[in-house]
Formats: C-alpha cells, structure tokens, sequence
C-alpha cells in the first residue's frame, strides 16, 4: 500500500509539473516570436523529463509504472476539469485560434 502511494504521489506531481507547463508555454505563445521554435523546444524538453521519469520507475520497479501513470492521467482529469472549464467560460479557446 505504501509503495502504490509514493508511485501515485510521484505520477501526480509529474503530471501538475507536465501540464502547468504545458498551460505556461501555450499562455506565452502570442508573446512569442518564433512560435513554432518554442512550441517544438518546450514539446521535447516536457517529454524528455516525462520520459526521464518514466525510465527510472520502469527500471526500480515492475509495477510502479501502472500506479505512476495513474497518478498522472488522474492530475490530467483534474486540470481539464479546471482550466478547461475556465477557459470555455471566459471564451479564450476564441482568442487563442485568432491569435495563430
């Protein structure tokens, strides 16, 4: 029971530190001048510390990973339900396609 929790606890704060800064980089986007430079950079550097982390709980325990990815999809569920409402709400899905 122990170990499950630190693996969720671990895959939760995985996923706030992956979405918050997938939320940041897309609110810096208008300001931006090469958009497509820094979409791509900030793309690979969440995925290499995704994947960093992914690796080294595959490599310390065969059923970590379950539990880890289970914490992440739940923080994913929880910031849909956050900041995707709150972006509906305040119609700034809108101004995000009018700034491309």
């Amino acid at each position: 029971m122990k170990e499950f929790l630190i693996y969720f606890l671990t895959g939760a704060a995985l996923g706030t530190v992956y979405f918050y800064a997938l939320w940041l980089s897309l609110k810096l986007l208008p300001k931006i001048k090469r958009q497509k430079t820094f979409l791509a950079a900030t793309t690979v550097f969440r995925m290499a510390a995704l994947l960093a982390v992914f690796y080294f709980i595959i490599t310390s325990s065969r059923f970590g990973i379950f539990y880890t990815v289970a914490g992440f999809v739940a923080v994913r569920m929880v910031f849909i339900k956050i900041k995707g409402l709150a972006a509906v709400k305040n119609n700034s899905l809108t101004d995000i396609k009018a700034g491309s």
